[in-house]
């Protein structure tokens, strides 16, 4: 075996991964992903201190309702900041991504994770709010551009045999980086008067990726199809792929490039208007809009109230928040060995129908059986916790990594950095919706109705995606992008 490539027995065969492309994976998904879930998730359990900060008060309870209205309203601000800055990153990143390059950009965007770190640290000598609303916008446009680089990124540089598999890791180590985060922000870790260096520790993996990624090779196919150097792609598909022929592979692309130049030269409006891009097009919208209304962050938000209800003592609350994530992160190791087993369509599909039915009992055990049942409410409680755990098992193997990839593979290389944050800007776009609305549908419907919410999202959504998603396991993007061009559903595995 060459000293470049290392051979790992992969889903019971072998399959050669060159060094170069584990440390690629290794980097991007350190520096960017996990990155991106360790801001998202910092600040849930620092949310009093967070308060307290921004009031300018002792971490105690406010005086009276006044002060905690208005506390509420400067901490619904700071999360504002950083979905917002995470909407603008998440529709730049393809235009960023086309015009430095897929490695580039990802090394240019570490050194916005560095400067949104470090003013973190600031923020603990200056003690200004204006410091900690700035280094949320940086944090949040550091997040919005690596979810659309990020994974494009890892599918680009992957043999197609892996490239489902690899590309999962994007979203396993976001929900690590959620778990770490949940980690150090613990009453016995950094949860104290020293909570503001928790929220600078997005610093190390960004400055690991910082150096890594100078010595890693551009994606062969940005280097092929975006710059026309013929050379530098060969030798980048010899040290990313040690499965798949060069040769074979660049004359797979140039084949690509023939059949889009007899397509008008692409431009973004073409998204909108163009027969042969519509159809993947809404199947990477209705991905990304049911990924976010089907309730993920409402759900795990409101697990802290029914582990309540079922008599989970306060001073183990915060340990099971922990465990959640760890549940979490480790129910999306599945999608990675599956992904190139069943494909995508499968495993979309299948815990799509398990993510409904905890829907469903969530709804009947929160929103139905309490009032009938007064005296048992911390037996459907419970329940409703175990099916929280369940709900997180379907969305972890299925529609926590599935977007990402299959909105990576439906596009040939003209679109893709375009749809993609297309796609990703409507995600961010849905999450805020989600942010701003659901507090208030929350408290003016009754308790547990908002499952029904989002059942009336996630039913129709899977419905369509049954209908009109294709399998893209071991499909080139050519192939892919053919089938979807002609309205053709083919749902066979190739």
């Amino acid at each position: 075996m060459a000293d470049n490539e290392k051979l790992f027995w992969f889903m019971g065969k072998p399959a050669k991964i060159t060094s170069t492309l584990f440390l690629a994976v290794f980097a991007t998904t350190v520096g960017s992903s996990l990155l991106f879930g360790y801001s998202m998730a910092v600040f849930n359990n620092l949310e009093k201190r967070v308060k307290c900060f921004l009031m300018a008060e002792a971490c105690s309870v406010f005086i009276d309702q006044e002060h905690q209205l208005q506390a509420n309203a400067w901490y619904a601000g700071l999360t504002t900041a950083y979905i917002v800055l995470g909407t603008v990153g998440s529709f730049c990143s393809g235009m960023v991504s086309d015009f430095f390059g897929r490695k580039k950009a990802l090394w240019l965007n570490c050194i916005v994770g560095i400067i949104g770190g470090s003013l973190n640290i600031i923020v603990w000598f200056s003690n200004s709010k204006v410091n900690l609303f700035i280094a949320r916008l940086i944090l949040g446009l550091n997040a919005g551009i690596t979810t659309g680089i990020a994974p494009t990124f890892i599918a680009e540089i992957s043999p197609t045999s892996l490239r489902g598999a690899l590309t999962a890791c994007h979203q396993l180590f976001i929900t690590l980086g959620i778990v770490v985060a949940y980690f150090f922000t613990m009453k016995f870790t950094l949860n104290n008067d020293y909570w503001v260096f928790s929220a600078a520790l997005p610093v190390i993996p960004a400055v690991i990726s910082f150096c890594l990624l100078p010595f890693l090779p551009e994606s062969p196919r940005y280097l092929f199809i975006n710059k026309d150097d013929i050379e530098n792609a060969k030798i980048a598909f010899e040290k990313y792929n040690q499965i798949q022929d060069p040769e074979t592979q660049l004359n797979e692309i140039k084949k690509e490039v023939e059949e889009q130049k007899a397509l008008p030269k692409f431009r973004i409006i073409d998204l909108f208007t163009s027969k042969h891009y519509r159809l993947a097009v809404i199947i990477s919208i209705v991905l990304n809009v049911m990924q976010q209304f089907s309730g993920i962050n409402a759900v795990i938000g409101y697990s802290q109230n029914m582990m309540l209800s079922a008599k989970v003592p306060l001073n183990y609350l915060e340990i099971c928040v922990l465990l959640i994530g760890i549940f979490n992160c480790v129910s999306t190791i599945p999608a990675v060995i599956l992904m190139e087993i069943t494909g995508r369509r499968k495993l979309l599909i299948y815990p799509s129908f398990l993510l409904i039915a905890s829907l469903l009992i969530c709804f009947i055990m929160v929103g139905i059986i309490p009032p009938i049942f007064k005296t048992h409410t911390n037996v459907w409680a419970t329940i409703s916790v175990v099916a929280i755990f369940l709900y997180i098992i379907g969305f972890a193997i299925g529609l926590g990594p599935i977007p990402g990839i299959v909105v990576a593979e439906i596009f040939t290389q003209a679109p893709r950095a375009a749809a993609y944050s297309l796609a990703l800007g409507i995600q961010w776009f849905s999450s805020f919706i989600i942010l701003l609305l659901y507090p208030i549908i929350n408290d003016v419907i009754p308790s547990g109705y908002v499952f029904v919410i989002f059942l009336c999202f996630t039913v129709p959504s899977l419905t369509f995606l049954v209908i009109f998603m294709p399998e893209t396991k071991n499909r080139s993007f050519a192939e892919i992008a053919k089938i979807l061009a002609g309205n053709k559903v083919e749902n066979s595995e190739a």
